[in-house]
């Protein structure tokens, strides 16, 4: 191997967590089956009471129910069911552009323990989908050059061995907090690459982009920081912890 070349080809899991996600997944994991390096599909979800199951049983080759802890706990069921060295992590409304687990991969240089790239939206109003590209894309690819790597839930990928160290740990905001341990770890490096940009859905900011960054963002982080509260729900909204057996579908 080449000095500065990624070690790993072409063996990469991706976690996509649901709850009701109907309307979204189908194309979600269309995209995810298209991918130049076709990954490993795992879809941990919070017990849906719609179609998803029935769409995700298509395309997934791994499928598992969450118990109702919230989404770091579905991200890191996830992550244990990966049979690849490498995890990634999308939402259920993203839709990666065909060279995703490519670029993802090429990006896992040696020292690199975890990869972002910005977000972009491909739906809702004008001034919303300029707001995503400011914060989501430019100001993180600004934050870069100075060294400050961010890390998107929708938009991410570790080594596996990353994450049995430093498993997720938060109702929200938990890609938010497992970047500060990783940098703070002096294990390695983490990558913001350009090049592994996600679109998304921008339908968590209908009522408003600045309002909702607001509400979800800027308040849990203040009471995070100022008041070491962080037991939040976020907009990830699992299903009570269910009885009985959790489902499991595996696909060869």
């Amino acid at each position: 191997m080449e000095r500065g070349e990624s070690k790993y080809i072409d063996q990469i899991s991706v976690v996509v967590c649901t709850r009701n996600e109907e309307e979204m997944i189908e194309r979600c994991l269309q995209h995810l089956v298209s991918q130049e390096i076709r990954p490993e599909i795992i879809i941990i979800d919070g017990h849906s009471n719609d179609q998803t199951l029935h769409i995700a049983q298509k395309y997934a080759d791994i499928i598992l129910f969450d118990h109702g802890e919230g989404i770091s706990e579905a991200r890191n069921i996830g992550w244990r069911a990966a049979r690849h060295p490498v995890v990634a992590f999308c939402d259920a409304d993203c839709l990666p552009d065909k060279k995703w687990t490519r670029n993802l991969l090429a990006a896992m240089k040696p020292g690199i323990i975890g990869v972002s790239g910005p977000l972009c939206a491909y739906d809702g109003d004008l001034t919303t989908r300029i707001n995503i590209r400011i914060w989501a894309d430019w100001f993180p690819r600004c934050l870069a050059w100075f060294g400050f790597y961010n890390i998107w839930g929708a938009n991410m990928g570790f080594p596996k061995s990353t994450l049995e160290k430093h498993p997720f740990r938060l109702r929200f905001l938990e890609d938010y907090d497992l970047g500060q341990r990783l940098r703070k770890s002096g294990e390695g490096r983490l990558c913001f690459e350009n090049s592994i940009l996600m679109p998304m859905s921008s339908r968590r900011f209908k009522d408003g982009f600045y309002q909702t960054v607001l509400q979800f963002y800027i308040r849990t982080l203040i009471l995070m920081k100022m008041f070491h509260k962080y037991d939040f729900q976020g907009y990830y909204i699992p299903s009570q912890k269910p009885e009985g057996p959790v489902l499991s579908v595996h696909r060869e």
